[in-house]
């Protein structure tokens, strides 16, 4: 049994507490991360993110929604983290590369899919390549101070 198929029950149970207890409809469930793309070294947890709807009445109301929800397991192997489809559409048309990625993730636990490819439709229409360059350059320097004195990471500029 692969370490996905020991914990995916583990998931889907805690997905149908989620729901169930913050009362909202899970519209995009997926692994990110170095699960997700292949790449889990011994420690990984997993990195499960999710947009999410909630009750009518709750856009309805005066005042600031909660919009963003996280939760962690006790054995610290599970990492939840979900937004709001309202502030995800508004991360969305700002080109939020984290969105996009979640978007396309080779591993989704759930989805509603019109929803999903809906908005996998509309990435070309709100995809920003120098914000993304910028994005993604960013990190990789990032990367590059955390790494640079380790003996095991060659970088090649070319």
């Amino acid at each position: 049994m692969s370490e996905l198929e020991f914990w995916l029950p583990k998931i889907n149970a805690s997905l149908d507490t989620l729901e169930k207890e913050l009362g909202i409809r899970l519209l995009h469930v997926c692994e990110s991360g170095s699960r997700a793309w292949g790449f889990p070294s011994a420690d990984s947890d997993f990195d499960v993110r999710f947009l999410y709807a909630q009750p009518l009445a709750g856009y309805l109301r005066l005042g600031r929604l909660k919009d963003t929800r996280e939760w962690f397991d006790a054995n610290g192997m599970l990492d939840f983290s979900g937004w709001d489809v309202k502030k995800a559409l508004e991360l969305f048309m700002a080109c939020n590369l984290s969105l996009n990625e979640h978007l396309r993730s080779p591993l989704v636990y759930r989805e509603q899919p019109s929803f999903s490819e809906s908005l996998r439709a509309l990435i070309p229409d709100y995809f920003q390549p120098v914000k993304g360059m910028f994005r993604y350059f960013s990190s990789a320097q990032h990367n590059e101070e955390l790494l640079k004195d380790s003996p095991l990471i060659i970088l090649i500029v070319v």
